[in-house]
């Protein structure tokens, strides 16, 4: 009786353990939801653009309430079908999403001071979908600020076509920090491009010379120290590739996809799952390689780039970098298509999107289900086993009991 008692005992031991894991995994993340917002409908002239910018109330779109983001998508679709219309027709030259209520940790002004703004994700051609590697997560606190979206959009057909600028992007909703799942991780981004003052855009002069290659780099003096997480690079259409590197070392090497001609989706890459440390006064260079056949007007070259930050600077800090490298532009004639320096990380494409986009009106809500399932199946998972050890607990059991019946009787 005793051995029995012991056995129901870690039999119950065992089952409240297994469903105490399932909770806690399929609890964490299972608030998570999916929202779709058209953000603008405007028209682009035929064979022209339109460079504007437009204020949208986001928190409204939260009941003003706190939300966690972590992952994030920026297109351009037709407004009657929500299909995403291919680049080859209406082209995104950049789309950046800016948020009015939070302060830069990186980019500055011409006198020192930073950013009001903080640019909260961004998208070109290649559509590139961001996601946060868990248990990273961006966290927008409720404001009464709004978020900019500020974007420049070419249409390559002779007729004028309307076309909605979409945010899609996964979230949670939060009151406090302490309701974040446990263990997430909250990142800010930081812009790195090629110019001074985060400015992003440069020309390639061109020379005709199909074996040029027009090389733009930018140092600068880090005034963040954390660990980066994710880096996600953008070139324009004649872009090679670009590399993120920190005090010489190559920690993204992001290339550029071409299909037909034009930038595919992945555009110049991600590289995620990063765990790369940065300090205050690291040396962060951005290298930009374009193709120097054609001279191209407002290229770009840049990473936005996620970062668990554990030390920011003020609005008045300056940091004064010693024995800082050369900044500089420079036309090769090598036949190479890559400098000497070689990556020291893993280039990782980006996924390609669901065959099926899901969309949702206005700003409604839809919980994601494939979290629910995975869940689900893991609970399955759980039960099964349990019922695995209680079987085994039953039958040691039985044997005991037939074991001590039968010395019971020869004694």
């Amino acid at each position: 009786k005793q051995q029995e008692k012991k056995m129901k005992v870690q039999a119950t031991i065992v089952i409240c353990l297994f469903y105490l894991i399932t909770a806690t995994l399929c609890l964490q993340w299972s608030d998570e939801q999916q929202k779709t917002l058209d953000i603008s409908t405007f028209p682009v002239p035929g064979n022209g653009m339109s460079m504007h910018y437009a204020q949208f109330d986001i928190m409204s779109s939260f009941n003003h309430k706190n939300f966690a983001w972590t992952t994030m998508t920026i297109q351009i679709v037709d407004p009657i079908t929500k299909q995403v219309i291919p680049s080859s027709e209406i082209y995104n030259h950049h789309v950046l999403v800016l948020n009015d209520g939070q302060t830069d940790i990186w980019c500055k002004i011409p006198d020192g001071s930073l950013f009001t703004q903080t640019i909260v994700s961004a998208a070109g051609s290649d559509y590139t979908p961001i996601t946060l590697p868990r248990p990273n997560i961006y966290p927008v606190y409720n404001s009464t600020a709004n978020w900019v979206f500020s974007w420049h959009i070419i249409n390559y057909q002779n007729q004028t076509r309307n076309v909605t600028l979409q945010l899609v992007f996964t979230f949670f909703v939060f009151t406090n920090d302490s309701d974040l799942p446990q263990g997430s991780i909250p990142v800010r981004t930081m812009f790195i491009t090629s110019e001074p003052n985060c400015d992003s855009e440069f020309d390639v002069p061109g020379n005709n010379t199909p074996s040029n290659v027009f090389v733009r780099s930018r140092i600068h003096v880090s005034p963040v120290s954390g660990n980066i997480v994710y880096a996600l690079g953008h070139l324009h259409r004649g872009g090679i590739y670009q590399q993120l590197i920190i005090n010489d070392h190559v920690v993204c090497d992001a290339v550029s996809i071409y299909e037909n001609g034009w930038i595919k989706q992945g555009g110049a890459g991600v590289c995620g799952n990063l765990t790369i440390r940065l300090n205050v006064g690291d040396f962060v260079n951005d290298l930009v390689v374009y193709n120097n056949t054609n001279h191209i007007t407002e290229a770009m070259g840049l990473f936005l780039v996620y970062i668990q930050v554990d030390q920011a600077p003020s609005a008045s800090s300056t940091i004064t970098p010693t024995n800082a490298p050369t900044n500089s532009n420079s036309n090769s004639n090598s036949n190479s298509n890559r400098p000497s320096i070689s990556p020291t990380s893993t280039f990782v494409p980006v996924p390609p999107p669901p065959t099926q986009i899901i969309t949702v009106d206005g700003s409604s809500d839809m919980t994601v289900k494939v979290i629910s399932i995975l869940c689900l199946c893991l609970l399955l998972i759980m039960i099964a086993l349990v019922l695995v050890v209680v079987n085994f607990n039953n039958r040691m059991y039985r044997m005991m009991r037939a074991n001590y019946s039968t010395d019971f009787t020869l004694n």
